[in-house]
């Protein structure tokens, strides 16, 4: 069950090479050295034409694969069941909230971050059994 949380970030990471040669996850226009311009036939083209688009599903599969890394490591540490899938999903929103930013969905990544922050906080605290005199 431990591979679950890095596979699952893997094939995020996969998955953005297919948006950017798909051309249909692209960022906002920009002037940068770094901007895309997308080839006629993807929505990207269809959308903006010749302009040059910040590549941000590359910039996103970078940081998947560096949350995988993280992951990996994490992995082999002996931590509590369900803690590195909620660490996935803490680091995941953080990415999304890093690259789009400040829209609705970057506020519910904040939100979703924040309760399983706390969810992990509350789980993680061990509880002393009560000793039974009998």
């Amino acid at each position: 069950m431990k591979w679950v949380a890095p596979a699952i970030i893997l094939g995020q990471a996969i998955g953005r090479i297919a948006c950017f040669l798909n051309g249909d996850a692209f960022g906002a226009p920009t002037d940068s050295g770094f901007g895309i311009v997308y080839p006629e036939g993807t929505i990207a083209f269809e959308r903006y034409g010749s302009v040059p688009l910040w590549p941000a599903e590359i910039w996103e599969g970078q940081l998947d694969i560096v949350v995988f890394g993280i992951l990996i490591v994490m992995k082999n540490i002996e931590l509590p069941v369900g803690v590195l899938f909620l660490s996935y999903n803490v680091l995941y929103s953080i990415v999304r909230f890093s690259m789009d930013g400040w829209t609705m969905g970057e506020y519910l990544c904040i939100g979703i971050s924040v309760i399983l922050i706390l969810y992990f906080i509350v789980r993680s605290r061990k509880v002393k059994p009560i000793a039974l005199m009998g």
